[in-house]
């Protein structure tokens, strides 16, 4: 499912039978998105991200201030990155490379991020709970604390 949205200027020059999808229109699809937002409804996921990826921030920011080679924590609700540096504030992507190999030896997998190869992305699922970002940083912390940094 997706949605196209525009100003009334640039539509206004599309005339009909200009643009299209595979699934326009399709009732099993259509039914198959109003269950998705029923759940996000019932489940309350947008108000466990806001507040989940809030705590998720604080956490890492606190993993920023506990090591020097976090030089950037950002993000906006679950969707959030670091950036391993050098001192210097230059990229360390070999950094990133030590804490990405022991991070996995503790059974946590990681996905990069940024131009510079020194970057660390979290994409967690919307439910997620406090605790498992806990276990997550925590790994982090632990891993990070085993290579000296």
């Amino acid at each position: 499912m997706s949605a196209t949205i525009s100003t009334e200027e640039i539509m206004s020059k599309w005339l009909p039978g200009m643009h299209g999808g595979t699934f326009g229109g399709n009732p099993v699809c259509a039914a198959a998105a109003n269950a998705v937002l029923d759940e996000f409804e019932r489940q309350h996921i947008l108000e466990n991200v806001n507040a989940v990826g809030a705590y998720l921030g604080q956490r890492l920011v606190e993993l920023q201030a506990r090591h020097p080679v976090v030089g950037d924590a950002r993000g906006i609700g679950l969707m959030r990155a670091i950036e391993f540096d050098h001192e210097d504030g230059t990229p360390a992507p070999e950094v990133w490379d030590a804490v990405k190999a022991k991070a996995l030896e503790h059974h946590m997998i990681t996905l990069n991020c940024g131009v510079h190869g020194n970057g660390m992305r979290f994409a967690t699922p919307l439910n997620v709970t406090p605790d498992i970002i806990d276990e997550g940083v925590g790994i982090l912390d632990q891993s990070m604390c085993e290579l000296g940094y």
